[in-house]
C-alpha cells in the first residue's frame, strides 16, 4: 500500500478514511432519522438508530443494502409519491412527500432533506429523515371524510330541491282540494236545499189540496143551498189548516237557532197530561193493549207543557203506527236520582242500532210516507227542556223511547227561563 491509501482496507468498501469515521462518529450525536449515502454507487455509509428503528431493521442490516432497496416501489394511496433513489440524492435541497419503502415490505411518506459532502474526491450525501405517514394518512382521511361531506352535501341539496317539489305540490293539491271542497260544500248546500224544497211542497201540498177541495165544496153547498153539511166541510177544513201549521211550526222548530223557549219552566204532572193525552188519542187507541206504569207519587218534572205535550203525542202516534193490530203500547216512569225517565215502548218490528242516531234527522224517516220531521222536532224540544232522549228496545220487542227530564224545583222557573 503506498501512504495516501494507508487508512483504506484493501478488500471493502465499508472502511473509510479516517477523517470521515470522524466525521461519521460526530454523527452519532445528531437526534432523528438521518443515513449517509455514496453518490457514486448508492450504497449506504450509515444510518442513525432512529432511522434503522424506523426501516424496522438493525444498523447492520441497512447498511448493507443500497439506497435502491429504500427506493418507492408503488402509489397504493394515490399520494403522488417521489422515489427515495439515487437519482432524487443527486440534487441537494429539501424534498417533500417521498415514498420509502424497506426490503421487509414497510412503506411510509417521509421528507427528506439532503445535504452533499465530499471526502477524499468521493461525493457522499448526508440525508435527514422526517417521517410523515402519520400525517399523510391523517391527510388522506381528511381529504376523505370531505369529500364524503362533499357527496352527502349534494344530496342534502338534492333531497332539498326535491322536498321543496313536493311541497310545491302539497301547495297545488291543498289548493285543489280546497277549490273542491268549496264547490263540495256548494253542491250540498244546494241539494239540502233541494230536499227540503221537496219535502216541504210534498207536507204541504196534502192538507192544502184538502183544504183547497173543502173550500170548493162549502162554496158549491152554499149555492145548493144545503148549509146542514157544512159542518162535515168545515172540520175538513180545520183540520188541514191544522196540519199545514204543524208542519210549519215543527220546521221552525228544527231551523230556529235559540236554545230555550222564553217562558218560563213549569211542574208538569206525568199522570195527569197521560191521561189527558189518552183522551185526546181514544180513537187512537182502538185495539191496542196499553200498559201504563206511572207511580203515583213521581215528582213533577220541569218542563215547558206545549213542548212536552208535543213529545209525548208524537212518540204515541208512532209507537201506534208501529203496532200491529191488538198490538202492545207500554207507558212507564220512574225517579232516576235528579231526574225522572219517561219510556214509551212498543211490540213492533223496533230499530235497527245503526240507525237509532240517524232517525233523529230531519227529513228522515223508517214510514214509507213519512216527512222525517217529527223525530227531528222531538229531539229539539226534548233538548231545550234540558232533557235528553235514546232510543232502543222495549221488552215486547219493539222500539223504546226513553226521555230524562230533570225534576221541578222551585226555582225552575227562574233557571230555565
Amino acid at each position: 500500500m503506498t501512504n495516501h491509501r494507508r487508512y483504506l482496507h484493501r478488500n471493502s468498501h465499508r472502511f473509510l478514511p479516517l477523517h470521515l469515521k470522524r466525521t461519521k462518529k460526530a454523527f452519532q450525536y445528531l437526534p432523528g432519522e438521518w443515513l449517509i449515502v455514496t453518490l457514486n454507487t448508492g450504497r449506504i455509509l450509515d444510518c442513525s438508530n432512529d432511522f434503522a428503528r424506523l426501516t424496522g431493521l438493525s444498523k447492520t442490516e441497512v447498511t448493507r443494502n443500497a439506497i435502491d432497496a429504500f427506493s418507492f416501489k408503488g402509489d397504493e394511496h394515490g399520494w403522488g409519491l417521489k422515489k427515495l433513489d439515487l437519482e432524487l440524492l443527486q440534487h441537494s435541497g429539501r424534498y417533500e412527500d417521498v415514498g420509502l419503502t424497506t426490503p421487509e415490505n414497510i412503506s411510509m411518506v417521509v421528507d427528506v432533506w439532503v445535504n452533499h459532502m465530499s471526502f477524499a474526491h468521493r461525493p457522499w450525501a448526508f440525508c435527514l429523515i422526517t417521517d410523515k405517514s402519520n400525517q399523510r394518512q391523517l391527510q388522506g382521511e381528511l381529504i376523505s371524510k370531505h369529500q364524503e361531506l362533499k357527496r352527502a352535501f349534494s344530496r342534502l341539496e338534492m333531497q332539498k330541491k326535491e322536498l321543496e317539489a313536493a311541497r310545491n305540490e302539497l301547495k297545488r293539491k291543498n289548493r285543489s282540494i280546497s277549490d273542491l271542497s268549496a264547490q263540495s260544500r256548494a253542491t250540498a248546500t244546494l241539494a239540502i236545499i233541494g230536499e227540503i224544497t221537496s219535502e216541504l211542497t210534498h207536507q204541504l201540498n196534502n192538507p192544502l189540496a184538502a183544504a183547497t177541495g173543502a173550500c170548493r165544496k162549502l162554496n158549491k153547498l152554499y149555492e145548493s143551498d144545503q148549509p146542514e153539511q157544512f159542518g162535515p166541510m168545515l172540520t175538513l177544513l180545520s183540520a188541514a189548516l191544522n196540519r199545514l201549521k204543524e208542519t210549519i211550526d215543527e220546521v221552525h222548530v228544527i231551523y230556529r237557532h235559540s236554545r230555550t223557549p222564553s217562558t218560563p219552566a213549569t211542574a208538569i204532572d206525568l199522570g195527569e197530561q197521560f191521561s189527558a193525552t189518552f183522551a185526546l188519542l181514544e180513537q187512537r187507541f182502538v185495539g191496542i193493549t196499553v200498559k201504563r206504569h206511572i207511580p203515583v207519587d213521581i215528582p213533577p218534572i220541569a218542563g215547558h207543557l206545549s213542548l212536552f205535550q208535543h213529545v209525548i203525542i208524537n212518540l204515541l202516534d208512532n209507537a201506534i203506527d208501529a203496532s200491529s193490530q191488538n198490538g202492545i203500547v207500554a207507558i212507564a216512569a220512574e225517579k232516576r236520582g235528579e231526574r225522572v225517565a219517561v219510556s214509551i215502548g212498543d211490540n213492533g218490528p223496533g230499530i235497527p242500532p245503526y240507525l237509532r242516531e240517524k232517525i233523529f234527522e230531519a227529513f228522515y224517516s223508517l214510514k214509507e210516507k213519512g216527512s222525517g220531521l217529527g223525530l227531528a222536532a222531538v229531539k229539539r224540544y226534548v233538548e231545550r227542556d234540558n232533557a235528553t232522549i235514546e232510543v232502543g228496545q222495549s221488552e215486547y220487542g219493539g222500539a223504546q223511547f226513553t226521555i230524562c227530564y230533570p225534576v221541578y224545583e222551585e226555582n225552575d222557573s227562574e233557571r230555565m227561563k
